[in-house]
């Protein structure tokens, strides 16, 4: 018997757990409740998609739907998994994320994007 009262909790919790994460992906809402969007020029919005390696420096990434603890966990890794970046450091209050591209494997923004996408979130444009 105690077996099935576990598997009851478990799925309890698997369902919690994944409404928890819809809610998250979803509302686009930082951790204090407020709503941070940003838009792009076509300028800003080309240099997303370009496929040219970034220049060695320091770097902004500002990101949409960048709400909360594991959004920040997986965009973290995510950017992390990437050669040439380093000192990510994630803002969930603003949705910006800044690093430094080092070395001579640097990402372009493409793979950048793509790996906001594994994240989670959009990646709307680059600050240097």
């Amino acid at each position: 018997m105690r077996t099935n009262s576990c598997r009851a909790v478990v799925g309890a919790s698997v369902v919690v757990l994944g409404a928890w994460l819809a809610g998250c992906a979803s509302t686009g809402a930082s951790s204090d409740g407020q709503d941070t969007t940003y838009t792009a020029t076509a300028e800003e919005s080309q240099l997303v998609a370009s496929a040219e390696p970034l220049a060695a420096g320091p770097v902004k990434f500002y990101m949409n739907g960048l709400s909360c603890p594991l959004c920040a966990t997986n965009i973290d890794q995510q950017l992390g998994d990437l050669p040439g970046i380093e000192n990510i450091k994630v803002d969930l209050k603003t949705g910006i994320v800044t690093a430094a591209i080092v070395g001579d494997q640097r990402p372009a923004p493409k793979q950048i994007a793509a790996a906001a996408d594994q994240a989670g979130v959009t990646l709307v444009k680059i600050e240097r």
